[in-house]
């Protein structure tokens, strides 16, 4: 049992030498610090359900090493890449330690949707990511994986709007609750764009879903197309380096 389980952990270790470099693991350990500071700040300074989505949050940064340690390479969740973690730390640092504890919304107009649309490009990389879990022993065509990526973010985006919304109504101290008309400044782009029915009182939320929706859609479709481009590239290269290199094997076996 002690062999399988050593064997076991030099298998992931091995992996994950293979897939991260240590600029990558030093950046894991700085957001790991970043958000244990987060839940001190949080206890003190927060309600208790926001320093709950902290904590949560800063447990996200070690998912990928508790899921390697935990579950063997044969299930998937053993088999989980490890840049899936650079992606999710990027996703902690910039919605739960800039969002919540920053304040960063403050500084940036319509920062919250600026981190949907950054979430939504992250969410194309980390499900190609997570896809070349399903088949490791397959090299999966470009087109499954971009798709997954996609369907990934699309799914990703939903959940957390239906989550988002009903946590609207639900949660006392919520992000969108209370907003009345003499509360929201008319002359925000956003009622520019979607007309004035978000002034009535209670729609805001419906408003601010649908606007995620989009900004998160745009940052998704944006991804796609650098994804697709990038790996067009990537295998032109390889076909232009692989070439020369067989047609020596030729003159090498006349």
């Amino acid at each position: 049992m002690k062999n399988k389980i050593k064997q076991h952990f030099r298998s992931q270790f091995e992996r994950f030498k293979n897939e991260i470099r240590l600029p990558e693991y030093i950046f894991w350990w700085i957001c790991r610090l970043l958000m244990l500071g987060a839940c001190v700040y949080a206890h003190k300074n927060l309600p208790i359900h926001l320093f709950w989505a902290v904590a949560g949050n800063t447990l996200a940064t070690f998912a990928i090493s508790f899921f390697s340690g935990l579950f063997p390479q044969s299930l998937y969740f053993g088999r989980l890449p490890f840049r899936a973690q650079t992606y999710i730390d990027v996703f902690v640092i910039i919605g739960s330690f800039l969002g919540q504890c920053v304040h960063i919304g403050r500084y940036i107009s319509f920062n919250d949707k600026w981190q949907h649309f950054i979430a939504g490009i992250l969410a194309v990389f980390l499900g190609c990511s997570l896809m070349k879990a399903i088949a490791p022993d397959k090299e999966l065509d470009k087109k499954q994986e971009l798709c997954g990526g996609v369907g990934f973010s699309f799914f990703l985006m939903l959940v957390w709007e239906i989550f988002e919304f009903f946590a609207d109504y639900f949660i006392k101290g919520s992000t969108n609750q209370d907003y009345s008309p003499g509360s929201i400044n008319y002359n925000e782009l956003f009622f520019k764009i979607f007309g004035l029915g978000a002034q009535n009182t209670g729609q805001y939320a419906l408003y601010d879903t649908f606007f995620d929706i989009l900004a998160a859609t745009v940052g998704t479709v944006i991804a796609a197309v650098f994804f697709a481009v990038y790996k067009k590239v990537v295998s032109r290269k390889d076909e232009k380096y692989s070439a020369p290199k067989e047609a020596e094997m030729v003159s090498d076996a006349n």
